[in-house]
């Protein structure tokens, strides 16, 4: 019975155990489904997801929502803080939002949120910093690869790849391709927004240079860029002759003998850089200077497949793009020395002077006397010196409060709102980059909420200069800074970039006549314009006051390297004789001036090239400001100013041409024996030879030179500064030879031992017609025993243009 009793036992055991373990593998399938979240996101950097390092990156988010309608907040960490911006979702939609983010240095991967009542979702956008060590080219319809190949082979110090861009990948506001030099277009251009059209347009007038390159396809590539190209009437031309590349660029790849090139008349203000024969005088490559940019049409279709092997093709790129080497020694746009100097600028406050010196030793010299020795005689003229230990924390008391209120009274009891705006205007523009710097002053300590209209781009600056603070900001119109914590009697600084309808206020009418800069300043606004000056990266020029209509002349140095900063230059240093009011005005002035354009010791910027972003300028001063900063819910004083800036490029002078070492571009294209390329500026030669090619810009290409001098170096900083050291840099051995192109003979100038500045003998004998000096060092074997040497090979001339 009792073997019976277990034996039920088990068998009930058992089919619990089977009934368990069905249930537990129906579980799943009976259990509900959790739905998945109704908002997707993805997310991606424009403008191939490249920033420059201090500057805004712009970040194109794609939401789709297939639920119910949702309000929630798009936001992205940075190394400001944290960017939000509020975004609507209707039931079914689908919307592409761009937040702009300022990264920090070296970020790869930058994670985007968005936050509703239904979660979060979160995609990654992929970035890479822009580096400023040379010029930075952007490829658009490039698909061949053709044009990387081209512009990698254009030596002469190149030291950036360039990189690919979506034809729709730019942002609609200009703040993100600040840190972009050169855009080389063979895209679709029709699907641009007008708002990217436009970017494209200010980007161009504020220095940048656009390459459109044409070919059978001309009118896509063409269609959003008509009003700026230098060549107007456009039209395909078949069957062309290749002869003109193949002068410029060395002998074409195989089987390209003729092209359909699109071609037309030259637009007013343009140039016709090459024909497309001598008996055709339609132009092959055009420029046109646009604002402190340039555009360039190329007619023939170089990003065709047939181009892709083209290594000789490097040779136009150079020419085109200027001298890279010299980049590396100028340095881009330096954010950190900008934000330096506009918030010094800043904290030029009467709140924020140290008090006066007589006033501080008043009151020292009084507590000392009150606590000390008037306390002492008090007390014993009433015998009662045991109070002394009473008295003392009194007197510390009373002394504090009555400093606390003559501070009060000398620094104010107001919240002030300092503020500086950088107006960029382009001649014939209807808009205008505005960034503005803007301190806050506090009497006591608190925390501010900040507004600033026009959907601004706002971000903490930190009062040294050295970079942003992080604060949380909301982007919109209007945009908001959150929480901004300033000491008692502190100020902290914020930036805020905005663009606004404004119309220029100054025109500039200039020209290069030799190695100075000569034109004239016309004020074209209603209100009077203060301290109009000239401006490069070393020298400047105080124009003076203008009235409305007014129009004055000036004339100035292109280079100066005295030493004395260009601000200096313009305003001086503070005298003696000046009231403290003038000394604060002049000495904010000038610190915004070194903020555009720096401290001075600089390279000069090639008038020809890229790298307009440190000038020329021409600025001229504003009372108020396009753009306010407004405190919530706090009333403030307010001072407010602003500096109109307007660049370009100045004319040239047909009868009265100099053209610097550094506005001509240096390539080897040739070497035997013991050569070594270390850095692509330079090589470095022992027993062997090494031949440079030193093309004129094809904006001077027709040339008719009366000097020609070789500058010769071991790094490029000496040589494209023209620094003429004489004899001692190299040993013997090393000796220099110029090419008589006509002959094909070798004419030799001189050992470097002795010199490295030589003149070039009958100058027009040795510049090939297409505007190149073909030179050549050689080291004997005695040069090697000596070593090998790192040479450089530059040259500078005069002449007039044909």
């Amino acid at each position: 019975m009792r073997r019976t009793t277990r034996a039920v036992a088990r068998r009930w055991a058992s089919a619990c155990a089977l009934a368990l373990i069905g249930l537990l593998v129906a579980l799943p399938a009976v259990a509900p489904v959790v739905a998945a979240d109704p908002v997707t996101i993805t997310a991606r950097g424009l403008l191939g997801g490249r920033f420059t390092t201090g500057d805004w990156a712009a970040v194109a988010v794609s939401l789709a929502n297939d639920g119910a309608p949702v309000t929630g907040t798009l936001s992205a960490d940075s190394e400001s803080g944290e960017v939000r911006r509020t975004v609507e979702l209707p039931a079914g939609s689908r919307k592409e939002v761009v937040l702009y983010v300022r990264p920090a240095a070296f970020t790869r991967e930058l994670p985007i949120q968005f936050t509703s009542d239904a979660g979060t979702v979160t995609a990654v956008a992929e970035l890479a910093g822009l580096d400023r060590g040379g010029t930075t080219i952007a490829l658009v319809g490039d698909g061949a690869a053709s044009l990387r190949t081209q512009i990698a082979d254009r030596d002469q110090g190149a030291t950036l790849a360039p990189f690919d861009v979506p034809a729709t990948d730019f942002p609609e506001r200009p703040e993100p391709l600040r840190g972009l030099s050169v855009i080389v277009w063979a895209g679709d251009s029709t699907a641009l927004t007008e708002g990217q059209r436009q970017t494209l347009e200010r980007w161009v007038a504020g220095g940048g240079q656009l390459i459109v390159v044409g070919g059978p396809d001309w009118q896509a590539r063409a269609a959003a860029f008509t009003p700026l190209l230098p060549v107007t009437n456009l039209e395909a031309v078949d069957d062309v002759s290749v002869a003109p590349l193949a002068a410029l660029g060395g002998e074409l790849p195989e089987g390209v003998t003729a092209l359909t090139v699109a071609t037309g008349e030259i637009a007013t203000g343009a140039r016709s850089l090459v024909a497309l024969g001598a008996t055709d005088d339609r132009p092959l490559i055009a420029m046109a200077p646009r604002g402190a940019g340039r555009v360039v049409w190329i007619a023939a279709d170089l990003a065709a497949p047939a181009f892709s092997a083209w290594d000789e093709g490097g040779a136009i790129w150079s020419r085109l793009l200027g001298n890279d080497a010299a980049l590396q020694f100028i340095g881009g746009r330096n954010q950190d020395e900008e934000a330096a100097a506009m918030t010094q600028a800043l904290t030029n406050l009467p709140a924020l002077e140290v008090p006066p010196a007589e006033l501080l030793l008043v009151l020292i010299v009084g507590y000392i006397l009150l606590i000390g020795p008037v306390s002492y005689v008090l007390l014993r003229r009433v015998d009662r010196r045991e109070l002394a230990w009473v008295t003392a924390p009194l007197l510390v008391v009373v002394f504090s409060a009555c400093s606390y209120g003559i501070g009060t009274s000398l620094k104010g009891t107001q919240l002030i709102v300092n503020q500086i705006s950088v107006i960029r205007s382009v001649a014939g523009g209807t808009a205008a980059n505005v960034t503005t710097w803007a301190g806050i002053f506090s009497p006591a300590r608190a925390t501010y909420d900040l507004s600033v209209a026009g959907d601004a781009l706002l971000a903490g600056v930190s009062t040294g200069g050295t970079g942003t603070t992080a604060l949380p900001t909301e982007q919109g119109d209007p945009a908001h800074l959150r929480g901004l914590a300033v000491n008692v009697f502190g100020l902290r600084a914020i930036r805020a970039d905005t663009l606004v309808p404004r119309e220029p206020g100054l025109s500039v009418n200039w020209r290069l006549d030799g190695r100075r800069i000569v034109g004239s300043v016309t004020n074209l606004g209603a209100d009077r314009v203060t301290d109009v000056a000239v401006l490069t990266m070393s020298s400047g020029k105080l124009v003076g006051d203008l009235d409305p209509g007014e129009t004055r002349d000036f004339e100035m140095a292109a280079a100066d390297f005295t030493g004395v900063s260009p601000a200096d230059q313009v305003y001086g240093f503070a005298g003696a004789g000046d009231d403290r009011e003038e000394q604060r005005r002049r000495g904010t002035r000038r610190q915004v001036l070194a903020g555009l354009v720096g401290y001075g010791g600089g390279m000069p910027v090639s008038a020809f090239g890229v790298g307009a972003d440190r000038g020329p300028y021409v600025v001229g001063w504003h009372e108020g400001s396009p753009t306010d900063v407004v405190v919530d819910d706090q009333d403030v004083q307010r001072f407010s100013q602003s500096v109109e800036v307007v660049s370009g490029r100045p004319e040239i002078d047909p009868g009265s041409v100099e053209v610097r070492a550094i506005d001509i571009g240096s390539r080897v294209v040739a070497s035997e024996g013991q050569v070594d390329r270390p850095d692509p500026a330079s090589v470095v030669i022992g027993a062997g030879s090494a031949t440079f090619e030193l093309a004129l810009p094809l904006d001077l290409a027709d040339l008719k030179p009366t000097e020609i001098t070789l500058w010769v170096a071991g790094d490029p900083g000496t040589a494209l500064m023209e620094q003429g050291v004489g004899g001692g840099m190299f040993p013997r051995g090393y000796l220099l030879e110029v090419l008589d192109p006509a002959s094909g003979t070798w004419t030799s100038l001189g050992d470097l031992a002795t010199n490295n500045r030589f003149a070039v003998p009958d100058p027009a004998r040795h510049l090939d017609p297409d505007g190149v000096v073909t030179a050549r060092v050689i080291g004997d074997a005695d040069a090697a025993d000596g070593g090998r040497f790192s040479i450089y090979v530059a040259a500078s001339m005069k002449g007039s243009l044909q």
